[in-house]
């Protein structure tokens, strides 16, 4: 049960406090976290989608393609189904430099 504890918890607990100070690497990290953990039984997609914005909100290239990508669908309540959000999220991502924006915005023209 320890080692359970030490490989599961501990991970997310170190990504949080350095979410929390505002790193962006950690709260894009924590995002994925949130929604691998466990596989689908424990994800918690809400969680999820509030780090990914926060992160988008701070300037991470792939936070930000990973919010417009959602927003075209809607995956919560806090990434909601809007396509201009979507288009404003997948071009600032681009800009940004990440290349599945890029690649992305190259295939639909």
């Amino acid at each position: 049960m320890f080692t359970f504890v030490m490989i599961y918890f501990v991970p997310g607990c170190l990504l949080m406090v350095c979410a929390y100070c505002g790193d962006t690497n950690s709260q894009y990290a924590l995002g994925v976290w949130y929604w691998n953990r466990c596989g689908n039984y424990w994800s918690d997609i809400e969680a999820r989608d509030r780090w990914w914005l926060r992160a988008a909100e701070a300037g991470h290239p792939h936070a930000m393609f990973q919010v417009g990508y959602f927003h075209r669908y809607g995956s919560s309540s806090v990434i909601q189904k809007d396509l201009a959000k979507a288009d404003f999220w997948i071009h600032a991502a681009a800009k940004a430099g990440d290349d599945d924006a890029m690649t992305l915005l190259r295939e639909s023209k």
